[in-house]
């Protein structure tokens, strides 16, 4: 169609982009979004509700294109792209992180369902870019909800406490964790120890280590 000098309209988009969806082509969908865009036919109803069915059908394509438009920082379609999305998922949101933590920062304080998981991910990804008080932030807000933090969640706040070297509140983690039997798991158990390592207390990474019942190389 495009060999004979046929432009596609947006009656063809449609059907374009369910083929892509059906045949898993990541590839081509990604090529069809951004022609999608340089025409002008995002705007399109017809169109948007045709990508927004891909991009529920097919979360490879959605977070594909996601995660190209953040790495070449285009970050405004990347955002446009994320909230065309009905239901991102953990590489969704890493996606926006990874092209900006506060964009990520808008998205999240604007979204009307945030679990755990969302909350973890962006604690992640502020450790991840130096932004260690602003981790503990997320971190306070998740309590102040009653969202109960599970041992991913803690082992990322303590990573930001380790390189802050807030002693204080990773002793208050450590008994969080003691107390919900999360202890033993030598994931965290790894960043306990390299918290009271950062902070100083030596004795008390010893003394954590002392205390592993699993204990692997990592150790």
């Amino acid at each position: 169609m495009l060999g004979c000098g046929v432009s596609p309209d947006n009656f063809t988009f449609p059907s374009v982009v369910k083929a892509c969806s059906a045949l898993n082509n990541v590839r081509f969908g990604t090529l069809i979004h951004e022609v999608i865009m340089l025409m002008g036919f995002e705007v399109n109803v017809f169109i948007s509700s045709s990508l927004i069915s891909m991009l529920e059908s097919n979360s490879m394509v959605a977070n594909t294109l996601l995660s190209m438009y953040s790495k070449f920082g285009w970050l405004c379609d990347a955002r446009k792209l994320f909230d065309m999305i009905p239901k991102a998922d953990l590489v969704s949101w890493n996606g926006i992180i990874s092209g900006d933590v506060e964009m990520a920062r808008n998205v999240f304080n604007q979204s009307s369902k945030v679990d755990v998981v969302v909350c973890t991910i962006m604690i992640s990804g502020y450790v991840l870019n130096g932004m260690n008080n602003e981790a503990l932030e997320i971190f306070k807000w998740l309590l102040q909800e009653k969202i109960r933090p599970n041992d991913v969640t803690l082992a990322s706040v303590l990573c930001a406490c380790a390189d802050l070297a807030a002693l204080k509140v990773g002793k208050e983690l450590n008994g969080n964790i003691i107390k919900n039997g999360l202890a033993d798991r030598c994931h965290v158990g790894s960043v306990v120890i390299d918290m009271y390592a950062k902070c100083g207390r030596l004795d008390l990474a010893h003394h954590v280590f002392r205390r592993w019942f699993e204990r692997d190389f990592v150790c």
